[in-house]
């Protein structure tokens, strides 16, 4: 081969897709609408090789280190515990979770999401990276990734939820090694709070249908709801974790419970900057209701990614 770029072209996934992690629905016209614009912005391996003069646009990886992440791609898919969710609504959930954020204001009209790298997709288990305005930070941005899945197999969501878990007791954030920045366009690896977004494979093709066609009504429908209650039950859940980690009479029912906990007791935050970051989103996610008149939700009634979590945690 005669540069990096072409031995990475030269190698296919099982999808018949380049190694970078394009892939694709059968709904031709989402493919064009939706799929292929996000395709073109997901970083790539060759973004992040050193430059020849120096572009001073953040780090770079050598040769050597990429065709190692590559080595290990390869390994992980040969691994009898990979799990690859590739089915036709899997593919295009994580697409309608960008358009939606990007195009629908599902998380509000200034946040940026990110398709992740293949590597940071398999390997750290990231679709997508979001950013929006720090609740508490004047011009700073708070990032946090998903994962998305359609899968109805428990223990495909446990596997994923297993990971959250790990990391809280760890008190890790998750890793993403080749981060492009949609604000400046700046090479980044940066650690984010993980987050789990599970949808039913019929809603995933019907919002595929939909944002295929630009369905204005998107902008209002119940999905960003049901969006915005599963991440700020899982960030609830975080801060739980890691508070009970240092005082285990601490136990935290809803998000609303947590948000006046840390409101009285802002002083715990400067114990974890994992917890810091996981309130951050909590905090944000509690603003974006309040100017989306959904009210603040106060009830034990838990989504399914949030009880599944509970269980998890609880059978540790």
């Amino acid at each position: 081969m005669s540069s990096f770029e072409d031995s990475i072209l030269d190698r296919i996934d099982r999808g018949g897709n380049p190694v970078d992690g394009h892939y694709y629905t059968t709904n031709e016209k989402f493919n064009t609408k939706v799929v292929q614009p996000w395709n073109k912005i997901r970083p790539k391996f060759t973004n992040f090789l050193p430059r020849v003069p120096e572009d001073n646009q953040g780090i770079t990886y050598s040769l050597a280190e990429q065709k190692k992440d590559l080595t290990l791609l390869e390994n992980f898919e040969k691994s009898p515990d990979f799990v690859q969710e590739r089915s036709e609504a899997a593919v295009g959930l994580e697409y309608v979770m960008m358009e939606g954020i990007h195009e629908y204001d599902w998380l509000g009209d200034a946040a940026h999401v990110t398709p992740t790298n293949k590597h940071d997709d398999y390997v750290n288990g990231l679709d997508l990276i979001v950013s929006v305005p720090h609740p508490h930070k004047e011009n700073e941005y708070l990032r946090f990734g998903i994962d998305t899945t359609t899968s109805s197999e428990q223990w495909v969501i446990d596997k994923k939820l297993r990971r959250t878990i790990g990391q809280l007791k760890d008190n890790k954030l998750s890793t993403v090694k080749y981060f492009i920045s949609d604000e400046s366009g700046e090479r980044e690896a940066i650690s984010v709070p993980r987050f789990v977004v599970a949808v039913s494979a019929a809603e995933a093709s019907n919002l595929q249908v939909r944002q295929a066609e630009k369905d204005k009504s998107l902008v209002n429908d119940d999905i960003q709801i049901e969006l915005i209650e599963e991440l700020e039950e899982q960030a609830a859940f975080a801060v739980d974790q890691l508070l009970s980690q240092g005082d285990k009479s601490v136990k935290l029912e809803t998000p609303l419970e947590v948000r006046r906990y840390l409101d009285d007791h802002l002083e715990v935050l400067e114990t974890s900057s994992v917890m810091m970051e996981y309130a951050a989103v909590l905090n944000y996610l509690g603003d974006l209701r309040q100017q989306k008149t959904l009210g603040l939700k106060d009830t034990t009634h838990k989504g399914f990614i949030s009880s599944s979590l509970y269980r998890l945690q609880e059978a540790v």
